[in-house]
């Protein structure tokens, strides 16, 4: 299994207001390339009580994933770029909730199918 904390860093703003522009970054941090699904495998979650995880964006259960892959050569990017109050996104994705203020977490979740349940997690603040 490929350390994949140790090739990849998951960038994230510490905070944005309701409306502002939300960018996340995956860099491929090794001499190595690193083999991707792609693009389209992320989900937002939101802190809830105790410590729970909520989908706040999200793809339906039913949805089939495309099998392609991405190979990001060292330094190369996989970069998102959305308005969390807006309710289209790109691909598959549905907002499932309502973004306000509090704690949450951009996970990309697309590496390769070999390593199924690695993930890499950051987490920000919506703040009013």
């Amino acid at each position: 299994m490929v350390d994949y904390l140790r090739y990849a860093s998951l960038t994230v703003p510490q905070s944005i207001s309701p409306g502002e522009q939300f960018v996340a970054t995956l860099t491929n941090e090794s001499t190595d390339s690193l083999t991707t699904l792609g693009k389209p495998r992320y989900m937002i979650q939101r802190l809830v009580d105790k410590g729970t995880w909520r989908n706040t964006i999200g793809v339906r259960d039913e949805y089939e994933w495309s099998s392609s892959e991405q190979i990001l050569a060292p330094g190369d990017e996989l970069r998102w770029e959305m308005e969390l109050s807006a309710n289209d996104f790109w691909g598959p994705f549905q907002r499932c909730t309502i973004h306000t203020a509090g704690t949450y977490r951009f996970i990309y979740w697309g590496f390769s199918d070999n390593d199924t349940g690695i993930a890499l997690a950051a987490p920000f603040e919506i703040v009013e």
